[in-house]
């Protein structure tokens, strides 16, 4: 190879790792997400209290023993509204928060 070749090589590389860069920062809670640990998987249930969005991030708060706080990345087709009664399963992550994986209405909502 010559330096031409050598020189886009690297520029393709750099450019590359910027986009991943720019992909992974855009998540607010990221650190959150990457701090959960496998073995604490949780199920829950309960009341929604509140629903707070930040950016792709939906935090909802559930009455579950005490006010638990469940993460949601992205977009939810559900219709969550305080008071709605919620079933969680996710994992939880070292500030006891709930990363959820799955969500859905209870029963007695649907």
């Amino acid at each position: 190879m010559d330096e031409r070749h050598v020189f886009k090589l690297a520029l393709i590389c750099a450019m590359i790792s910027l986009l991943a860069l720019s992909y992974i920062t855009s998540f607010p809670d990221l650190e959150a997400m990457l701090e959960v640990r496998a073995r604490d998987s949780r199920q829950i249930s309960g009341r929604l209290i509140r629903i707070e969005n930040s950016g792709s991030t939906q935090r909802l708060w559930i009455e579950h023993e005490r006010e638990t706080p469940v993460l949601v990345f992205g977009s939810t087709s559900l219709n969550l509204t305080a008071g709605s009664q919620l079933w969680v399963q996710g994992r939880e992550n070292s500030r006891g928060e709930i990363i959820a994986e799955r969500i859905s209405l209870s029963e007695v909502e649907k």
